[in-house]
């Protein structure tokens, strides 16, 4: 056999092609000599060398043991990277869910700790943004959340009725569009809120626009809460309190009429 001599300058490509020779001749399982490949190749030794040691160096063979040495295949290594905070943003905004779907934390932690902070006792809660087909008056005239509480002073004669409406929102697309939102629920409401729901990892870059929204918000007696964790409380920040206002009675009426039957019984057997 005619050893393959090392040419006195290797192109890119015919190193390249005795470097796939090399590692089509070894495995990952077991090493094999170095003379043995020397041989099955039909290299010369200063060839053999050069290639070998190439891709070692490149972490695609490995040294073994044995009387003149041997080598192995090594596989490719996975490499786990931590995610940047952009990174992360993305991946949160590609596993984000609708508004609808975050209904459910939303309204159990209102139920569990938002009315008991602001001192509600008697209430009935529901998701009014999802009403199907039905015909709810026009642009912006459906609150996604709808509270409705009475409370009785010692001092103070009869029962007073509030009807308290939550714009819900998520990071992306958030504006100050949402204040007119929350306007427009107030003709028929003594309370509105804006809620917007952010990761913690969003926050810091949604600072700037929160703070403009928040701004109108105040302008128009409009609540704010912003929250990055709906099922923890203590993750809600209320940025600006709701200020409460007598709506038109005949809105108001028009408005609970297209609630569902269950909260409109209740508001009955509140004032029978």
């Amino acid at each position: 056999m005619t050893l393959q001599q090392l040419p006195a300058v290797l192109s890119d490509d015919e190193t390249t092609e005795y470097e796939n020779q090399l590692l089509a001749a070894v495995s990952p399982e077991q090493a094999k000599g170095n003379v043995a490949l020397i041989r099955e190749l039909g290299w010369a030794e200063e060839l053999y060398w050069k290639i070998r040691n190439r891709l070692i160096d490149k972490g695609l063979l490995e040294k073994g043991r044995g009387k003149g040495g041997s080598v192995r295949k090594l596989q490719p290594l996975v490499v786990a990277v931590e995610p940047t905070i952009a990174e992360e943003i993305a991946e949160e905004k590609i596993l984000k869910i609708r508004e609808i779907d975050l209904y459910p934390s939303i309204l159990q932690t209102i139920k569990t700790s938002w009315v008991g902070d602001h001192d509600i006792e008697t209430f009935t809660l529901e998701s009014s943004g999802k009403k199907g087909s039905m015909e709810t008056g026009g642009k912006w005239s459906r609150p996604d959340i709808t509270l409705a509480t009475y409370t009785t002073y010692p001092y103070v004669p009869g029962k007073h009725f509030d009807v308290i409406t939550f714009e819900v929102k998520i990071g992306e697309g958030f504006d100050v569009t949402a204040v007119y939102e929350a306007l427009a629920h107030r003709r028929a409401a003594t309370k509105s809120w804006i809620f917007l729901h952010v990761t913690a990892a969003e926050l810091v870059s949604f600072e700037k626009i929160i703070d403009d929204v928040q701004v109108e918000a105040k302008r128009h007696g409009i609540g704010m809460i912003v929250a990055t964790d709906l099922d923890k409380y203590d993750s809600w920040d209320e940025r600006l309190a709701a200020e409460r206002y007598e709506p038109d009675p005949a809105r108001l009426n028009e408005f609970i009429s297209k609630l569902s039957t269950e909260f409109k019984e209740k508001l009955n057997r509140w004032f029978r």
